[in-house]
């Protein structure tokens, strides 16, 4: 595993995607909030790959352009 600056936190905001989308699946919400939180999940599972690009950046295990590039791929 690569990164650390930031002590892993974006393992938390995708942990917190998956198991949002898990509790979706187990617990379905009306269908007026299913969309609102298939919302928050992909919006959570994209910021935490922007958080892993810049925590990878500060632990120097990207250079700038990569950082560049992945945040350009995953602009919310």
């Amino acid at each position: 595993m690569s990164g650390g600056s930031f002590g892993y936190a974006y393992i938390h905001v995708r942990s917190f995607g998956e198991a949002l989308d898990d509790k979706m699946q187990d617990e379905p919400p009306e269908p007026e909030i299913a969309a609102a939180l298939q919302a928050v999940s992909a919006q959570a599972l994209k910021f935490a790959e922007v958080m892993r690009a810049v925590e990878w950046y500060y632990s120097a295990d990207i250079g700038p352009e990569t950082l560049l590039e992945r945040l350009e791929k995953h602009k919310l």
